[in-house]
């Protein structure tokens, strides 16, 4: 047989240090943690939370499961949704702000003189989260909303005289500092303005709030909101693709 490999011969001190034993490795402390033992391994159970995100808006998905039953939820993008809720914010307006102020005793000249701010600035008007609600609003939703915060649209830089007010609320400003009004889904704060109108009169500062849904976000300020639409449907606006699905 030809064209074999031959291999070199070993001298027998070369062979025998060759095979040789392997000392031993060091044993384990097994009363040590693992991760102890092995720096660059994690606990499994640990590796495993941390890589499971959080779940989020863990009382806006409470709410959604129990109204599921009962309404149509309709995910909608941003545009939409700031177009659905200042139409519907502003209808809210036209049709109980006169009437509210009435029933706190302002004068008609006052009245027009407010309607005709909020005409000439529409700039001023936003849509925001403003304060926690601590309680259910059935104006809104057929269960209990609390825990989660509104989401409103506000109009704010007006201004009225407070010689127009009626003693209760100008002493409730001078004592508290702010005096809220609220009818249903629509609220007005008046604060003191610190300014005095052309006639010398001391201004007031109004605040009007009209509640449109509610809002919850995430660690990073993801927003994900909920309002209700027309009928028995409601609106889910998230700031980023998130599945809200229980």
């Amino acid at each position: 047989m030809t064209g074999y490999i031959k291999y070199p011969t070993l001298p027998t001190q070369d062979l025998l240090r060759s095979i040789e034993a392997i000392s031993p490795f060091p044993r384990i402390n097994s009363k040590q943690p693992r991760s102890e033992d092995y720096p660059g391994q994690a606990n499994d159970s640990e590796k495993e939370k941390k890589d499971q995100n959080p779940r989020r808006f863990l009382k806006l998905r409470s709410l959604i499961k129990e109204l599921e039953a009962s309404v149509q939820i309709n995910k909608v993008d941003l545009v939409t949704a700031d177009a659905e809720m200042q139409n519907l914010g502003l209808a809210i307006v036209e049709e109980n702000l006169i009437q509210h102020l009435l029933q706190l005793k302002i004068p008609l000249e006052s009245i027009e003189h407010l309607v005709q701010q909020i005409d000439r600035n529409p700039s001023g008007f936003r849509c925001a989260r403003d304060r926690r609600i601590d309680s259910g609003n059935s104006e809104l939703f057929p269960i209990s909303a609390e825990g989660l915060t509104e989401y409103n649209l506000l109009i704010e830089g007006l201004t009225i005289s407070s010689g127009k007010f009626s003693h209760k609320i100008v002493d409730e400003i001078d004592q508290e500092g702010l005096c809220v009004q609220q009818q249903n889904r629509l609220r007005l704060t008046f604060s003191r303005a610190g300014s005095t109108s052309g006639a010398g009169e001391e201004l007031v500062n109004l605040k009007i709030s009209v509640l449109l849904g509610v809002v919850e976000s995430d660690e990073v300020e993801r927003r994900a909101i909920l309002y209700p639409q027309t009928g028995k449907s409601y609106g889910l606006y998230a700031d980023k693709r998130i599945s809200l699905s229980i």
